[in-house]
């Protein structure tokens, strides 16, 4: 947990928040678990180290919960599809792997669960993410960002 908090910290060296200037879903998922910390008082000491982290979840709180809106999967499917946007990779040194590397056409699946791997073209690979691209018949061309800790991933055959 130490190198997962420092990591994040880093990112928040030259940013507000973990996408840019704004908060995204990806802040609000990983928020969760440091609110749950900050909220207990026999280890919330552990964040001490971590100042931009602090900040950055001091910043989410004061937020609120904001508004509530339903979204059908098929709008949600149908948002994607017709949506190009793509944001550049977190900073951060290319992961070196033996058996792949960006341009390979991999499987990539949870180490500890789920045996469902999901297949496509490996397009971004650091110490934080593996990111790959896959055409899905529904929601057409898309990436899939899979977090580099408790996946695997090969080389596709």
């Amino acid at each position: 947990m130490p190198r997962t908090l420092a990591e994040i910290n880093s990112q928040l060296l030259s940013k507000l928040y973990l996408g840019g200037d704004a908060p995204t879903q990806i802040d609000f998922a990983v928020y969760n678990p440091v609110w749950f910390i900050m909220g207990k008082r026999a280890i919330r000491h552990e964040l001490e180290p971590y100042s931009n982290l602090c900040d950055w979840a001091n910043r989410l709180m004061t937020l609120g919960e904001g508004a509530r809106s339903e979204l059908s999967g098929s709008r949600a499917t149908e948002h994607c599809r017709g949506s190009s946007a793509f944001r550049d990779p977190l900073l951060g040194a290319a992961l070196m792997h033996a058996h792949v590397c960006v341009g390979d056409h991999v499987s990539i699946g949870a180490s500890d669960y789920a045996p469902d791997q999901a297949k496509g073209k490996l397009v971004i690979a650091n110490a934080a993410k593996w990111v790959m691209k896959r055409a899905d018949e529904r929601a057409g061309l898309v990436r899939v960002h899979f977090p580099a800790a408790a996946f695997l991933i090969l080389k596709a055959s």
